[in-house]
């Protein structure tokens, strides 16, 4: 064998092994998520586009799993909930002159307060019903608390979609047992607000 050939095939082989560690690891965060739902009636799936967990949290069906997003995986936290609203929500990241293309790439609906406008980007299907609830200080806060729910460095979306409410993060590997509950509990919170919307 020539030399070319054995460093073609140790490359190959050490590729390999990266990929299938992270593979598995990835698999282990994942199933040491399943700690933090209640107990019986979860679900994993592994394949390689998608990692995925289903199961109840505080008697919601819930889903946890990893997509492929623009700024690399992401991590989705879906919880049911029958709200009537429907909305995109994006924190702007303080970037400089970024952050005027993220204002114009998300800021679909203003909702008049400069505050929420400067921090927030935000798109619906129905921007006036949208705009009189988010502007109610007990929501607007709501919106807030649940955005920066993340660690530090964590780009996140929030989503109400029908029956759902999702919560998006960058950075999967920050996302642990000890961090995914606090995630899951305010995303709790959050859905019983918006079922109360009218």
């Amino acid at each position: 064998m020539s030399e070319s050939t054995i460093a073609v095939l140790g490359f190959l082989l050490v590729s390999g092994g990266i990929i299938y560690f992270l593979s598995a690891s990835g698999k282990r965060k994942f199933k040491s998520l399943l700690q933090v739902l209640d107990k019986g009636g979860t679900n994993l799936q592994f394949g390689r586009s998608v990692q995925r967990v289903e199961g109840r949290f505080s008697g919601r069906r819930a889903q946890i799993y990893e997509q492929g997003g623009r700024g690399g995986n992401e991590i989705i936290f879906g919880l049911a909930c029958s709200s009537p609203l429907r909305f995109v929500a994006v924190e702007l990241p303080k970037l400089g002159p970024l952050t005027q293309f993220y204002r114009a790439e998300y800021s679909k609906v203003l909702t008049g307060d400069p505050g929420l406008d400067a921090d927030f980007g935000f798109s619906s299907p129905d921007p006036e019903r949208f705009k009189a609830w988010v502007v109610r200080p007990e929501n607007n806060q709501a919106i807030r608390t649940i955005a920066r729910t993340a660690t530090r460095g964590v780009e996140c979306r929030v989503e109400a979609v029908e029956g759902w409410v999702r919560w998006t993060g960058l950075n999967m590997w920050q996302f642990k047992p000890e961090t995914t509950r606090p995630v899951l509990e305010r995303l709790n919170a959050f859905a019983g607000i918006l079922e109360r919307a009218s």
